[in-house]
């Protein structure tokens, strides 16, 4: 099975995944993009076979950065679901996101979004979300800025 150009076995492995959003709100953003923009980053980490998988992507109209947070751990647990993990981990450096997550009190302007994220939570046998200091999370970090400096490119 290809995940994210990686041929790990997902569905053995547990799998730990830190994720970053670099979010870029009004002005600054490509062409033609009203809003904003951000550039995401996150990787994989396998425990058992020490391997780590890394993914970007680019996510234009934007309308908050806790929104491009929000957005951005869906797609990761689409991913996930979709790529036979069982056994999940997210921690992002996002301290908002994680509280409301956890807490499962959801501000107005993330319901649906939050809403998915508890239903595709049921989907893994284990998940957990946990903040993480973006000093910890550098690699994800870089990821998230080298994705957003290669689409404001264009």
């Amino acid at each position: 099975m290809s995940f994210c150009g990686s041929s790990v076995d997902a569905r053995s492995s547990p799998c730990s995944i830190r994720l970053c959003i670099m979010p870029l709100l009004r002005g600054g953003y490509p062409r033609g993009l009203g809003g904003g923009a951000a550039g995401l980053g996150w990787l994989f980490d396998y425990t058992q076979s020490n391997e780590r998988v890394s993914c970007s992507k680019f996510l234009p109209y934007i309308s908050s950065p806790l929104m491009a947070e929000a957005l951005a751990l869906r797609e990761v647990l689409l991913s996930s679901k979709h790529s036979l993990l069982s056994k999940v981990w997210f921690r992002s450096d996002s301290q908002g996101l994680i509280t409301a997550i956890n807490s499962k009190i959801y501000p107005v302007e993330l319901y649906g979004v939050l809403s998915d994220i508890e239903f595709l939570s049921s989907s893994f046998s284990f998940i957990a979300f946990s903040f993480i200091p973006r000093a910890q999370n550098m690699l994800a970090d870089s990821l998230a800025k080298n994705t957003l400096r290669t689409a404001r490119l264009y």
